[in-house]
């Protein structure tokens, strides 16, 4: 086995035999600092090497194409939570809590801080999909000039600039997480696209229905919260409606099929809202399918089932 050392033998740190006209020691005159050299220099090239990504599976329900999104990852104001807008995937939990974040200063820095953006050559791997994606998709894996890393459940996901989006020649749309009525940036639709890689396809996502499941995954912790019932006192709910302000806090609407009718349409049932701000006796809620509504104290007493926070 050769041994690798810092130094060549000798004054100076020159071989005898070199002064001399000799070879230098070792098998075939070659000194193992110049092998080590040469696994240096492999594992430089590995390091530079164009990383290929697997697309997560996505859900089997709609006709689909794979394509590179360039949108901004940001706007210039960075993550807003009027960016978010929820697509075809029953995954609320998701996108209230990156709305509750992108609320505060501190969310917002901790979306920043799970997102890097690389701009170097990525190969989207669609190998996977045959079956899954309209018959107009081209064949062929997709080549493209932007990749992300994505901290989440305690891991780092790769994703690549490509996403799902319906069959559209022009015009088209995402599937999944969307474009806004007021941005179309991506940080949200990356985040997504990672948890679905992390669970093993957007499917999962559709899987995952508790705020504490999601909450887990994206902030590390389990939330605290209490249930909200005809004993609930409208101060309770106003104190944490109040630190909106300060931490991310979301509102889960009853499990009853007629909400939609008693509360005049006004809120949807079994879905999760972003908790925004208190202002005197009404609460400012951001719906993550694109929409803000405000209701009073009272109206989240009567409609919601429960309240999370940190």
């Amino acid at each position: 086995m050769a041994l690798v050392i810092s130094e060549l033998p000798g004054p100076m740190g020159s071989p005898h035999g070199f002064q001399t006209g000799g070879r230098l020691p070792g098998p075939l005159g070659f000194h193992a600092i110049f092998l080590a050299d040469l696994a240096a220099t492999k594992a430089a090239k590995a390091a530079t090497a164009t990383p290929t990504l697997v697309m997560p599976p996505p859900t089997g329900d709609m006709t689909k194409y794979a394509r590179v999104v360039t949108w901004p990852l940001y706007g210039q104001s960075g993550p807003q939570t009027t960016d978010i807008s929820q697509g075809n995937l029953g995954d609320c939990p998701l996108p209230s809590l990156l709305a509750a974040m992108a609320n505060i200063p501190s969310g917002r820095k901790k979306i920043t801080d799970m997102l890097t953006e690389h701009k170097d050559k990525v190969i989207t791997d669609l190998s996977a999909l045959k079956g899954s994606l309209s018959g107009e998709q081209p064949a062929g894996n997709i080549t493209s000039q932007r990749w992300f890393t994505v901290a989440i459940g305690g891991k780092s996901i790769d994703v690549s600039d490509v996403f799902f989006t319906d069959d559209a020649d022009s015009g088209w749309s995402l599937l999944y997480m969307q474009a806004s009525d007021t941005a179309s940036v991506l940080w949200a639709c990356v985040i997504e696209k990672a948890c679905a890689a992390l669970l093993g396809g957007y499917d999962k996502l559709n899987e995952v229905l508790t705020v504490n499941a999601m909450w887990k995954i994206v902030l590390r912790a389990d939330p605290h919260g209490f249930e909200i019932g005809p004993k609930t006192s409208l101060d309770k709910i106003k104190e944490y409606a109040a630190a909106a302000s300060k931490q991310p806090t979301i509102l889960a609407s009853q499990n009853d099929p007629d909400l939609e009718k008693r509360s005049q349409q006004k809120v949807l049932h079994s879905h999760g809202y972003a908790v925004l701000k208190l202002r005197g006796n009404n609460v400012d809620l951001y719906n993550p399918w694109g929409n803000a509504l405000t209701l009073s104290v009272a109206e989240i007493k009567l409609y919601f089932q429960a309240m999370f926070y940190p």
